[in-house]
Order: structure tokens, then sequence, then C-alpha cells
């Protein structure tokens, strides 16, 4: 069977640090579904870079038909020492009731969910600091409100 962890949190609340740990301990694929949606967005010939740009600026969750063609594309043909990858993590997902309806009509009905928390103004401090260092546009100061707000 497959095996898929969700890992969901606000925005800095450190989904992605964890990810990469448990990934590597547990033998997870780890999957941000963010940064697939910042690769497609960044190719010329992207039919959705436009409007994940648009997703991205108004902090408005992605329709779940392209949420779930990024997660499937990274499943096939993935292999570690010759065996096809049986478990995955996904950093950010679901972001929306639809997206996991979707999940679980398309893949599958069984998951495991991980919730992380921490306080709003830690959330702030590392996005302010991740704004300095990062290209995420999601990330500047007039947006980070708005997606805290956004995911509680």
């Amino acid at each position: 069977d497959l095996v898929f962890v969700f890992v969901m949190g606000g925005p800095g609340v450190g989904k992605g640090t964890q990810c990469e740990r448990a990934a590597q301990r547990f033998g997870l694929k780890n999957v941000s579904v963010g940064d697939l949606l910042r690769r497609e967005r960044s190719l010329p010939d992207s039919l959705y870079n436009d409007f994940i740009g648009k997703s991205f600026r108004e902090n408005v969750p992605v329709p779940p038909g392209l949420v779930m063609k990024l997660p499937s594309v990274e499943l096939q043909g993935l292999g570690v020492d010759g065996n096809r990858v049986r478990r995955m993590i996904l950093d950010g997902f679901p972001l929306s009731e639809d997206q996991l309806n979707a999940f679980e009509e398309e893949v599958s009905p069984r998951y495991s969910t991980i919730v992380m928390e921490c306080p709003v103004e830690v959330m702030l401090q590392r996005l302010t600091e991740r704004a300095m260092s990062s290209d995420r546009e999601h990330d500047a100061p007039e947006r980070v409100n708005r997606r805290i707000n956004s995911f509680q």
C-alpha cells in the first residue's frame, strides 16, 4: 500500500524543515506542494503560471485538479535502491476541503495528518527573516498577515 502523510500548519511554522527531517529518518519521499507550484509557475510553457501567481498573491487555494496533478507526477517513476517509492509526506497539503476530497477520490482514502502549531509571533518572525533571504513573493511583509489569517 501507498502511505501518505499530510503535514499542515501556518506559514512559517516549520513544515519544510520538519518534513525534510522526517523524510530522511523514515524513508519518505518529501513533496512540498508549495515548491511544486512554484516550479510549475516558473515553466515558460506552463498553462498555469499566471493562475498560480495570482493564487499566491491573493492567498487563494489552487483548485484540486491542479494540486492533484503535481504530486501525481512526483509519484510516477520514482525509485530508491531499485524499488518504487511507496511512502510520501506532503508538506502543505491539503489547503482546502476540496483538495482533500479530490485526494480521497483520486488517490487514496487512507492517509495520516500532522498539524504543526506555534505562536503567531514566531511565525511572523520566521517569515520576516525568510523574506530577507528568499525570493518567495508571498513572504513579503504586506502579505504575511493575510496568509496567517487565511490559514487560521
